[in-house]
């Protein structure tokens, strides 16, 4: 497989120009300016020096093998063997499919048929997301490790108004990264419950737990009265200013 730094169309155009192989076809049309071609380690090479000779920017990606293309389509079959063996259910709301750009049918052998299709079809990423947000969709969160998905919403929605959030946009963030994503969808606007971040653990939600008391009285910021005051005083660390020399300029 190899990336390229263009649209679909424009990469298929330049492919039939250069005469590369025809086992080489488009498997990811990811974005307006990222498409990944598939098909055999030797042809994928050709392609890519062809594409570089036409000006495009073209590189190799290291895969286990040529996905979303006519290679392993054959693996569509075994895996529906495999899906019909285990219960599916309809989904509770609408699954956009990566292959059709349209949401999953809602009965279980639909939905077997369309997840044992995709493996050898190419994806349509880019039209996904338009229908998504030609469906009111504002909102996309990458739930899992990188930023790529994110950055390809961005190039596909360009300035229109929405908000794409990766979970772990750097390697090793872990924890920190999963709570900055939801900080920022609740910014957003959206209903974040953050109690079963709490549960099980030595913390108190704030909005909810009852305010502390000052041992000093059990005086709190709620009461008019002050706070009684200490039995001695407390010695002062600030020096003396009648016994501080002034500099020369205030004698001016």
């Amino acid at each position: 497989m190899a990336a390229v730094t263009a649209g679909a169309e424009e990469t298929e155009q330049a492919l039939k120009a250069a005469g590369a192989p025809d086992t080489v076809v488009v498997a990811n049309r990811n974005s307006p300016r990222q498409t990944v071609v598939s098909g055999p380690t030797d042809a994928v090479a050709e392609a890519v020096r062809l594409l570089r000779g036409a000006g495009l920017d073209a590189r190799r990606i290291p895969v286990a093998c040529a996905f979303h293309s006519p290679l392993v389509a054959g693996a569509g079959d075994r895996f529906a063997e495999v899906l019909a063996a285990h219960p599916v259910h309809a989904p509770e709301f609408p699954v956009w499919s990566n292959r059709t750009a349209a949401p999953y049918a809602a009965g279980a052998d639909a939905v077997r048929a369309e997840l044992a299709a995709q493996i050898g079809a190419p994806v349509s990423f880019a039209e996904q997301i338009e229908s998504m947000y030609e469906a009111g969709a504002r909102v996309f969160v990458e739930a899992g490790p990188g930023s790529v998905l994110t950055g390809l919403v961005g190039q596909i929605l360009g300035e229109r108004p929405h908000t794409a959030v990766a979970c772990e946009p750097r390697p090793g963030g872990g924890l920190r990264g999963w709570l900055d994503a939801l900080a920022r969808l609740a910014v957003a606007g959206l209903p974040v419950r953050t109690g079963r971040l709490l549960r099980g653990r030595d913390a108190v939600d704030a909005l909810r737990a009852p305010r502390p008391e000052s041992p000093a009285g059990r005086w709190t910021g709620s009461s008019s009265a002050p706070p009684p005051a200490p039995s001695s005083p407390v010695p002062s660390h600030r020096p003396d200013a009648s016994r501080t020399p002034r500099p020369p300029w205030r004698r001016l």
